[in-house]
């Protein structure tokens, strides 16, 4: 919903009243979002990760949306992560996780290790956005990547037409990054899973 929706009357008040929002810095909403704290635009994306209608880590700064909660306020109980809801997907769709695939239309799933348990530093982040960028431009049939992470990992996901060539462009990826230690490669039946909500 977006502000002119209520200006037009496509959306009626029903009541007025000031926004309760303890434990969120609705100001850090705005600034990451480019917008007012008034526009109920900016919160959206942040309130469907809340309440795990979106992924939590789905940034190119996994902590993003820690960061707009008030200092001292825990993470929803509600959130979920990126690498879960692919796994649930790949439930929903097969009725277990499938076995991973060789060749033909593939989901992967890319991990790439980072020092320590805790979210990743700034300092951390240009090499998944490399990773990101050349998976996109040498994958065959990939346009978008997904990723999120946490916990030591940055999950990546990308859709292919061919798995085989994908895990080819993926290796000479993470070689030519210096990641090739730090990078495991799974391949599962394609699902879509990188190319849904796009924005």
């Amino acid at each position: 919903m977006l502000d002119t929706e209520i200006v037009s009357g496509e959306w009626p008040l029903v009541g007025a009243r000031t926004i309760e929002h303890q434990g969120v810095d609705l100001d850090a909403i705005a600034e990451r979002e480019g917008g007012s704290s008034t526009g109920l635009g900016a919160a959206r994306p942040f309130l469907e990760a809340y309440f795990g209608l979106r992924p939590w880590d789905e940034s190119y700064d996994p902590r993003a949306n820690e960061l707009i909660l008030v200092p001292g306020v825990a993470p929803p109980s509600t959130r979920r992560y990126l690498r879960e809801m692919f796994e649930r997907r790949l439930v929903e769709v097969f009725g277990c996780v499938p076995s991973e695939i060789e060749s033909g239309p593939a989901s992967m799933h890319v991990i790439l290790a980072y020092p320590g348990t805790s979210l990743p530093r700034l300092i951390d982040l240009p090499k998944p956005r490399q990773l990101s960028a050349k998976l996109v431009a040498t994958v065959p049939g990939a346009h978008r990547v997904r990723w999120g992470g946490g916990g030591g990992v940055f999950d990546l996901f990308v859709e292919t037409t061919d798995a085989s060539s994908a895990r080819a462009a993926i290796d000479a990826a993470a070689r030519e990054l210096r990641l090739e230690h730090d990078v495991l490669v799974e391949s599962y039946p394609a699902i879509g899973f990188a190319t849904e909500d796009e924005r």
